[in-house]
């Protein structure tokens, strides 16, 4: 094992397999058998060396500390292509149900080995990043979507904004993740779908109505609040302190906007503004 400080930063990513849990029993140790085999296909193929991955197990998934010689643009470029073409493969033929599908996240921040695995907040926020909904509702379409991948801020600004892949930034969504005291953007990618599809699924997967859910954002986003909407649609407004749905209906230009404030709003020197067929509010 490497050594390490506790200011050690270090590439973290860490992957999880959807709908494990729902699965036959008696079917999980071919799945785990599959999940490692296809896993370290892909690291080889990207030419890594997964030997020198520190990693930690937990049956349909796995967290992984790279070695500080790896490049971080290898991973989200190299890695991401190889795994998603792996995926394809290993599903060739495959019911739907029986389809492999992963999440991954990566991350790079301090992290150093402990008691019971990894400490630091590298691991916390790499976990933070793979839980979240934006992630899971990413899968939720099924058909040949069989691998969804966020970036945390530092990694996606650091590889894709500087140009360090053969990426784009159009080619990511931004979402907000918020889980505990996590609350932070990500880029979400789904190799094979464009950020425009990939946001109609999560659009069409929404939390349940009361339930606060991340909300995409858009193509290379920031903060900024923003909602749109066919006038057969219906949406998530994203921005860091209310979330909305509007509806439409009828052949005129008309909408109702509902919005619920999650938590307490205070404006100085500012205004809410509604828009009803051009007039606003």
């Amino acid at each position: 094992m490497a050594e390490y400080t506790c200011t050690d930063r270090r590439l973290c990513v860490a992957v999880d397999m959807q709908g494990y849990g729902g699965r036959a029993g008696a079917r999980h140790t071919e799945i785990q058998q599959n999940l490692v085999a296809l896993l370290g296909r892909a690291t080889r193929r990207a030419g890594l060396d997964p030997d020198t991955w520190e990693i930690q197990r937990s049956g349909d998934g796995v967290f992984a500390v790279l070695p500080a010689d790896q490049p971080e643009g290898r991973i989200v470029d190299d890695f991401v292509r190889e795994l998603a073409a792996e995926l394809r493969r290993v599903n060739e033929g495959r019911k739907e149900e029986w389809c492999i599908r992963l999440r991954l996240a990566v991350h790079y921040g301090p992290a150093w080995p402990a008691a019971n695995g990894f400490a630091g907040s590298g691991p916390v926020a790499v976990g933070r990043l793979l839980n979240c909904e934006p992630l899971r509702r990413a899968l939720a379409a099924g058909g040949k979507a069989f691998l969804a991948v966020v970036l945390s801020r530092q990694v996606y600004e650091d590889t894709v904004v500087a140009a360090h892949t053969s990426l784009e930034p159009a080619d990511f969504l931004a979402v907000r993740v918020v889980s505990k005291e996590f609350d932070q953007l990500g880029w979400l990618r789904v190799p094979g779908l464009s950020p425009a599809e990939l946001k109609g699924t999560l659009e069409a997967h929404l939390p349940a109505p009361g339930r606060h859910g991340d909300a995409p954002v858009g193509r290379g986003g920031g903060d900024q609040q923003s909602a749109t909407a066919d006038r057969e649609g219906t949406v998530q407004q994203a921005g860091r302190d209310l979330t909305g749905a509007r509806y439409g209906g009828g052949e005129g230009p008309t909408y109702v906007n509902h919005t619920t404030f999650q938590e307490g709003v205070t404006v100085e020197n500012g205004v809410i503004g509604f828009s009803f067929g051009g007039q606003h509010g």
